[in-house]
Parts: C-alpha cells; sequence; structure tokens
C-alpha cells in the first residue's frame, strides 16, 4: 500500500520500528491506522480510542489541528503528547506541532512534552479536575491575529461536584491566563494543587476560580515570568463569596505587577492567605498585598529575601504609554507612579505602578463612577489629581483631590425637561472629588459630605462662573508659595450664527479658598492670538482652542505653563507655552506677567497626529518626563505618550528637540524604581521575617 501521508525518513522508520501498542502517531490529512510516523491517524478520537483506558504516547508527528471541541475520553492511565519519540524530532524533521483551533478537555491524567503548542484560536486547555502536566521543552505560538497564547484552566468551564481535586504543574511554555479552579463558580471544598517551576505567562495568574470559591489552594512557584502577577481569587459580583484557606509559596521567578490575595474587594470574604517568600526576582513588583475583610493574612519571608535593600536594575519601554487613552494625568506619591484618564461617561480608573514602564498594561482600579441621572454623570473629562495640604485649606479639608469637568446625562435632561443644542462643550461644568481614604485607589467623592461617588460643584461666589459659561480643564499653579486655579471657559458661542463670528476659548486663573470656592473674579491669561492656534474653527461651529494649561517648574526658579492650542478632533492639535516674568511681586492673575512664544513647541509627525493635553512627573533619578495624547497613524482613538523634557534658556525641550514626537518605536533604558520591597507590601495582619532554611 502507497504511503499518501509522507515517504518516512531513515529516522522515522527507526520510530517505527521500536513503537509499542501503546503509543499512536497523529497528523493532519493522514490515512493510516495511526501505529507508525508513517501511517499517522487523523482524529485525535481515533488516537484516545487506539490508546485505550490504560493510557499511552500520542505523538504529533507533523502538523495536526484540533478543529472542534474535544473532551478527552475517559482513561485510567496517563496520556503524554509529545512530538520527540524513540530519539526521532518531529517538530524539527516534519514541523511537527499542535494547532487548538478548540477548547481540550483532560479526560484522565495527561501531560504535553517535547512539543509546539500553538493557539489557532482564542482557546485553551481544560484540566477538567484530572491531574494536567505541562512539561519540558514545550513551544508555544501566539494566535496570528490577536498575539494571544493558550490559556489553561484545573477545572472547567462548569462547577463539578463537591469535593472535586485539582492538580496542575507548570514546567515550561508561553500561555495567556492561567486559572487553577474554574472559569465559573467554583465547587464546593474544591481542592487546588498548583505547581509552577518554569514558563512565561502574560496576564495574571489567578490561583482559585475566576468567581466564588470554596476549598483550599496551595500552590508553589519556583520559577517563571509573571507578566501580569498573582492572585488568589478575583471575584466578579457583590454576591459572589470566597471562602477558603490559601498557601502560596514563592521559591523563585520573576514577578511583575502584584502579588496579592485579590485585585478586586467586590463580594464577600472569608478565611485566611498565606504568603511565604524564600526566593525570587521583585524587581518589578508594584505591590505585594494582603487580604480582604475578612480574611487573616500571614507574610513569612525566608532569609533569601531582603525587605530592606534598594531594589536595583534598568527597565526598557517605548513611548506608547496606554493605547486608547485621552487626557492623560500622571503624579508620582510615596514610591509610585499615579496615572489616569478622560473616561467619557464610564467614571474614573486610576492605575498605581511602582515604575513608569509598568502603566502600559497595568490593571486600573475604579476609583469612581456617578449614578445615573445626574447633572454630572456625562463627560468626565479632564482629570487632574493635586495634593492640598492642611496649612493651604484648612485641617478639616486637606488630602487629594481630582479636578474634573462633567455635564448631564440624557435621562437627566429628560427628568429635568431640559434640551441643551450648543455644541459638546456647552453644558460642561467643573467639579471635584476627594479621595475618602488613605488609599488613592480606594473611592473618591464628595468632600464636605463624604458622599462615595457625589462630587462637589466648583462653587464662584462672587462671578458667577461655572454656572454661565462652562468651567473645565482645571489645574493648579503655585506661585510665590500661593496656590492658583486655572480653568477654561469659552467665550462668543452666541456669534456662532452670525456675520459677527468670534467664538474661542480662554485660560482663566483665580485664587481660591479650598478646592471648591473660588475667592474673587477670575482674570484671563491666554486666548487665541495666532493662525497655529486656531485650526479648527474654521468651520464657524467649533471655537478657537486654548485648554490643557499645566505648570511646568524648572528647577533655575522660572515657571511656565504648557497648554494645547487648536481643535483636539484635528491633526493640528499641539503644545504652547507661556513664561511667566511677573517676578516674586507680580501678579499671576495680570495677561501682561506672561509672554506667549509665539510659535508653538511640540506638534504632529508623520506617526503621530493631534499632539497636545499634556502631563510631567519626575522620576526616580531626577529626569522629567512628558505624558502626552496623539492620534497614531490610521487611528481615529487618542493614545498616550511618554518623552522626557529638558529645560534651555528659552524653556522646554521635549523629547528629541525636534519640536516634534520621537518614533514611537524609541526605546527608553532607565533605572528601575530603588523603593524596597518591604515598602511595597501591605495588609497584612502579621510579619514573620528571617524564616529558617528549608
Amino acid at each position: 500500500m502507497e504511503n499518501r501521508f509522507f515517504s518516512p525518513s531513515a529516522s522515522s522508520t527507526k520510530a517505527d520500528a521500536d513503537i509499542g501498542e501503546n503509543v499512536v502517531f497523529l497528523a493532519d490529512g493522514a490515512v493510516g491506522n495511526g501505529k507508525s510516523a508513517s501511517f499517522p491517524a487523523s482524529s485525535l478520537h481515533a488516537a484516545y480510542a487506539a490508546l485505550g483506558t490504560r493510557g499511552g504516547v500520542i505523538v504529533i508527528c507533523a502538523p495536526f489541528t484540533l478543529t472542534d471541541v474535544f473532551y478527552g475520553m475517559e482513561h485510567e492511565g496517563k496520556i503524554t503528547f509529545t512530538s520527540l519519540y524513540n530519539g526521532v524530532d518531529h517538530q524539527k524533521e516534519n514541523g511537527a506541532k499542535m494547532v487548538f483551533a478548540a477548547d481540550f478537555f483532560c479526560g484522565g491524567e495527561t501531560e504535553f512534552q517535547d512539543i509546539t503548542l500553538e493557539a489557532g484560536a482564542p482557546c485553551g486547555i481544560f484540566a477538567n479536575c484530572r491531574a494536567l502536566r505541562l512539561g519540558k521543552d514545550l513551544t508555544c505560538l501566539p494566535h496570528a491575529d490577536t498575539g494571544t497564547y493558550l490559556s489553561v484552566t484545573g477545572g472547567g468551564c462548569g462547577a463539578p461536584a463537591p469535593g472535586a481535586a485539582i492538580l496542575l504543574t507548570i514546567d515550561s511554555g508561553v500561555w495567556q491566563r492561567i486559572i487553577g479552579g474554574h472559569t465559573a463558580d467554583g465547587a464546593e471544598k474544591l481542592t487546588v494543587r498548583l505547581t509552577i517551576n518554569g514558563g512565561k505567562f502574560k496576564e495574571a495568574i489567578t490561583l482559585g476560580s475566576a468567581a466564588a470559591f470554596t476549598g483550599t489552594i496551595r500552590a508553589e512557584i519556583g520559577g517563571g515570568v509573571f507578566c501580569g502577577g498573582v492572585v488568589a481569587a478575583n471575584l466578579s459580583g457583590a454576591d459572589d463569596a470566597f471562602d477558603g484557606k490559601v498557601d502560596l509559596i514563592i521559591r523563585g521567578g520573576r514577578f511583575y505587577r502584584t502579588v496579592a490575595l485579590t485585585n478586586s474587594l467586590i463580594g464577600k470574604w472569608r478565611g485566611a492567605y498565606a504568603l511565604t517568600l524564600r526566593g525570587g526576582d521583585f524587581t518589578y513588583t508594584d505591590e505585594i498585598r494582603g487580604g480582604a475583610v475578612g480574611v487573616q493574612s500571614l507574610l513569612s519571608v525566608g532569609k533569601n529575601v531582603d525587605l530592606h535593600a534598594k531594589i536595583k536594575g534598568k527597565q526598557s519601554f517605548t513611548s506608547l504609554v496606554r493605547a486608547h487613552s485621552a487626557d492623560p494625568w500622571i503624579f508620582f506619591h510615596d514610591g509610585y507612579y499615579y496615572y489616569t484618564a478622560t473616561a467619557g461617561g464610564q467614571g474614573l480608573r486610576l492605575i498605581k505602578t511602582a515604575n513608569l514602564g509598568g502603566i502600559y498594561g497595568a490593571a486600573s482600579a475604579q476609583i469612581y463612577k456617578p449614578g445615573k441621572g445626574r447633572a454630572y454623570s456625562s463627560h468626565i473629562w479632564s482629570p487632574e489629581i493635586h495634593y492640598f495640604s492642611a496649612e493651604e485649606v484648612g485641617e478639616k479639608y486637606a488630602g487629594w483631590y481630582c479636578f474634573i469637568a462633567s455635564a448631564p446625562d440624557e435621562q437627566w435632561r429628560t427628568e429635568n425637561h431640559r434640551e441643551d443644542k450648543n455644541s459638546t462643550f456647552g453644558p460642561l461644568r467643573g467639579y471635584v472629588i476627594k479621595c475618602l481614604t488613605d488609599d488613592l485607589c480606594g473611592p473618591w467623592g464628595n468632600p464636605v459630605t463624604g458622599e462615595v461617588n457625589i462630587p462637589q460643584k466648583l462653587e464662584f461666589p462672587d462671578s458667577g462662573d461655572n454656572v454661565t459659561r462652562g468651567v473645565m480643564g482645571c489645574s493648579v499653579i503655585t506661585i510665590g508659595g500661593v496656590k492658583y486655579l486655572m480653568f477654561v471657559s469659552s467665550v462668543g458661542r452666541e456669534t456662532q450664527k452670525t456675520d459677527n463670528f468670534n467664538f474661542y476659548q480662554t485660560i482663566n486663573i483665580v485664587k481660591f479658598t479650598n478646592p471648591w470656592t473660588i475667592e474673587g473674579y477670575p482674570k484671563v491669561i491666554c486666548k487665541p492670538e495666532y493662525d497655529w492656534e486656531k485650526r479648527g474653527s474654521e468651520d464657524r461651529f467649533h471655537p478657537a482652542v486654548v485648554e490643557g494649561a499645566t505648570a511646568v517648574y524648572n528647577p533655575n526658579g522660572e515657571i511656565y505653563i504648557i497648554y494645547s492650542a487648536s481643535g483636539y478632533w484635528t491633526a493640528h492639535y499641539q503644545l504652547g507655552q507661556l513664561t511667566y516674568i511677573g517676578g516674586a511681586e507680580g501678579d499671576p492673575t495680570d495677561i501682561r506677567a506672561w509672554k506667549k512664544k509665539p510659535t508653538s513647541i511640540f506638534s504632529q509627525s508623520d506617526d503621530l497626529r493631534g499632539c497636545g493635553h499634556a502631563s510631567y512627573v519626575t522620576d526616580t533619578d531626577g529626569q522629567g518626563w512628558i505624558c502626552y495624547h496623539a492620534y497614531p497613524k490610521g487611528d481615529r482613538r487618542r493614545s498616550a505618550y511618554l518623552e522626557p523634557y529638558t529645560f534651555s534658556g528659552d524653556g522646554l525641550i521635549i523629547g528629541n528637540g525636534s519640536g516634534h514626537p520621537t518614533p514611537p518605536d524609541t526605546l527608553y533604558t532607565v533605572n528601575v524604581n530603588p523603593l524596597p520591597l518591604g515598602k511595597r507590601i501591605r495588609g497584612f495582619d502579621a510579619v514573620k521575617a528571617a524564616l529558617p532554611e528549608e
């Protein structure tokens, strides 16, 4: 009979010669019975049937694709998938690999080793509460379109009978997502035993289930790269519950993001969380966190882990900070970088990370989301977070504040019989919210009443601003030891449809008593004058734009306001500069105290358009960085970018000094945050240091 699959080489013939009845060969397009590499089977069901319940070896001897969901046939003996058998490496000889275009469910103890596993679709391998080992020398390939790798789940898609046990071991490979338990509510009294000796994990590992969990978890990590960190559990809803005991032992591996009980405190929590650190690389770890209320948390630290030494190392990143993120605001506080951005009507989220390069892809915490049907439920724009001391606003109101611009949503307008035919900017008003706890990633709300998700409207008792016209883009500048509020408003809206069209925005400055109470009358310090400040207003519907005023302080004492000009919806959005020339005795509210540069300092390139609305931060080495948004080529959504800045006698120099963005693929290498590991630990009920060696 002619072999219709492929002609056997000498080495494959050698493989054929020594096979036993417990080995099946498998490949796409084959017509054989699977008893040799020359005549492989083409069906996974046929391979399982040939092995029977006693298990054996399935040799992938050429490309094989799993096209339909496979629910593993029950077997008592272990089944091993490999492409290396009897001295023949079918990966090298025939391009052997196993492509998963559908989910795979184990039917008994299963192992993959010495094989290439490719994600042919966003899917994964389910241990299905059987023992699963992802063994040595696994090569993992991502999905060609999405770039995502296979995910692995110790349990299944649903909850099995109470008392189920999971045994999952990972030695190598690259994986998208790991869930030790189930993708849905876990079974009662579930036992999870997870061992990780190596591999790379793109997203956070969840030791337990993806929703409710009851039972015990014991996880040991001896190696691997954990790009998204490690959490014991994350509940998906307020009614979900976690009631379990977690023992997590870390002996090695490199950890990014967080190692914690959970990234989200929603739901109901009860039980115990014990974390033991005996080794590992925590250079890029943002936080090591304890448990939620109701969970006893204990941290034990071995002698090989130094909690007090300053962390050393390098980190490299490109300029893209956050995809699809507008009006970025970045600041540094107490050893951490924080990042937030405009979220429209979706509320505000805050990112906390130890390193600048960690902002990209980091998880964010919801800090504010107003209810529907309010005068401030829509268009939550231009968030800026600032700290005010007791000396500045009084002991009662000292703390962290976030200025935002908001508008009524459709429900509010309907209930109040209001119809606003003006442009987007028309209904925007200025509000402020205050952090209500010591945790910036905790709830924010009203500084007067303490109500969560309720903002305080900015009050202008002397001028009536924030009622008669829009107030948005609020920022704070300090001159001569006095803090002033800057904000944007519009002038001449009523001229839109007249022959005397003169619709434009202004940047205003004013003193304030506290973050929501304005003192006196605001003064204009910037309005559009040059053609480069007026692009986008040619349609007589949009205003000539100046906005996004942010203070930048030169160490030599000079003070600048970097602002955005021209329409943010155009490619011509760009940065301008004001320099304070009033001196120590000057009046910052007098427009004559400011000198405007007649040309922009930063505008579009071939790769990035509409560059503006910037914020500024100084890293732990003293280098200043500007964070701005822009439209990448071919994308109508704005993303946030980061470049270094310095000063010259003429003001700010951004990036390479060309006045245009550095190419987005430019690589920056910086020192990591030296914050000691001990300063990155919080939320534990007890910490035991200097454990004896094992």
